[in-house]
């Protein structure tokens, strides 16, 4: 086994090295040092880090480097992005350099330039809750006596569905299939079986009974009502 060689007093990077780390117990050798950094932070660092060159300072280089001018060669200022006016540099991460911006509704916010590049982020926050309130209000005028028509007219199951049947689900307890129906904010029961299409048969009738009949008398009786949530359905 080769003999240790004592690295105290030696420097690599800005790292001089002060003593060994005894609190460190393993194959490996770690070497308590002093960055010679404004900070003069204490780090303990494996020796074969040190001697290969791996790691040369407390972090401070690796910061340093983040902020070289090439992370930040483009000059946005006064760019708009949205509802968003660039103002000034702030700092760089990994992603990129992050600017200071100042929202259309007077609000600031510290964006990454690659986010409002690419039209990830337009706003303080601003435009998504607007968006979000108009959605609502869509959703809001869709809902008649506790009827959602967007829901009732739907026909397609939903993405988590493990049967492929809206309202028809598998019960892993009963080893069943087990049929629903919602309707008015109620939930009813239709069927329980081990045939799939004994369930979907018992859920297809409920449709028609419930919603069928709901939309031709609502489409019927409220025409111009009816075609607004058409409409609206179609935008959400």
């Amino acid at each position: 086994m080769p003999s240790l060689i004592d690295l105290s007093g030696k420097s690599f990077g800005n790292l001089k090295v002060i003593k060994r780390d005894t609190t460190k117990i393993g194959k490996s050798v770690y070497w308590i040092c002093e960055c010679q950094c404004d900070n003069k932070t204490i780090v303990s660092v494996r020796g074969q880090n040190l001697k290969s060159g791996n790691t040369v300072s407390c972090g401070c280089v690796n910061k340093q480097n983040i902020h070289k001018k090439q992370r930040n060669s483009i000059d946005i200022t006064d760019k708009i992005y949205g509802k968003l006016v660039a103002k000034y540099y702030v700092d760089s991460c990994k992603r990129g350099a992050i600017w200071h911006c100042v929202c259309k509704c007077g609000k600031e916010k510290d964006v990454c330039l690659s986010d409002l590049q690419s039209g990830k982020v337009k706003s303080c926050g601003c435009l998504e809750v607007a968006n979000r309130k108009i959605q609502n209000k869509k959703l809001q005028n869709m809902i008649i006596e506790d009827t959602n028509i967007g829901i009732i007219k739907k026909s397609e199951p939903n993405k988590n569905t493990t049967t492929g049947v809206r309202g028809v689900s598998w019960c892993a307890s009963k080893q069943k299939y087990i049929a629903t129906i919602t309707f008015q904010k109620k939930r009813y029961y239709l069927c329980s079986s081990r045939d799939l299409e004994e369930c979907k048969k018992a859920r297809k009738e409920a449709e028609e009974h419930l919603y069928g009949d709901f939309i031709s008398y609502y489409s019927s009786t409220y025409p111009d009502k009816w075609d607004m949530m058409v409409k609206n359905q179609r935008n959400i």
